[in-house]
């Protein structure tokens, strides 16, 4: 509803309230806050739904919790990198017109963000056995799909890295185009994977939907 309502005040203000001054610029605004929002929404969609696919095919409440308090864990492993991606942005947007410069730039931040993410994650594969007992003795079931979204957490903050390039240019089309790739390619593969493997078929369902979305944002950006 709020992907409609936000649809319909986009077309007033380019149809029927009249613009004065720099017309161009501001549907150029509004096209890119538009896609911005839709991004922002999808991505919400996408880290609720492997839970809510868990409750929906194994109507579990206990399988489902599991899996939701591994998401959640998993969820804050990006922090560990997320003040490097707090700076990006800027930088991207006051060298917009030096693309050869920002593409060696990526590379750069990709292969230190990578580090950085790998060395979080091994430390958050070996703690999880010690940290999730310590919430309860039945929390223990969610180090086994936590393991596994470690992997995506990998995927996970080069995405993020390159939405931010991409969002900084102005292509935020391209980052909700990425995002539904995701969105999509996460429903299909919970819908395969759940009934077969469980818990741990959701985990992997959300690894190869974020590996894809990033490889798909990467080469928009690269080439």
């Amino acid at each position: 509803m709020m992907m409609i309502a936000f649809g319909i005040c986009y077309y007033s203000v380019r149809t029927k309230i009249p613009l004065s001054v720099e017309t161009p610029l501001l549907r150029r605004m509004l096209h890119i806050g538009l896609f911005a929002f839709l991004g922002q929404a999808v991505g919400t969609v996408l880290l609720q739904f492997d839970t809510l696919c868990v409750s929906g095919i194994m109507k579990n409440a206990e399988a489902t919790g599991i899996y939701n308090t591994a998401a959640l864990a998993y969820q804050q492993l990006i922090a560990l990198v997320g003040g490097i991606l707090y700076t990006v942005f800027p930088y991207v947007a006051k060298h917009r017109d030096d693309l050869p410069l920002l593409r060696r730039r990526y590379w750069e931040l990709s292969s230190k963000l990578f580090i950085l993410s790998a060395a979080g994650g091994i430390g958050a594969w070996f703690a999880a056995p010690i940290f999730f007992p310590i919430l309860g003795r039945d929390f223990a079931a969610s180090v086994g799909p936590f393991r596994i979204l470690v992997v995506g957490s990998l995927f996970r903050a080069q995405y993020v890295l390159v939405n931010t390039y991409l969002d900084a240019l102005g292509r935020t089309d391209v980052t909700f185009m990425t995002g539904l790739l995701a969105m999509v390619s996460n429903i299909v593969l919970n819908l395969v994977f759940i009934p077969r493997w469980g818990v741990p078929g959701a985990a992997w369902a959300t690894v190869i939907s974020l590996f894809s979305a990033w490889w798909f944002a990467k080469r928009r950006f690269i080439i």
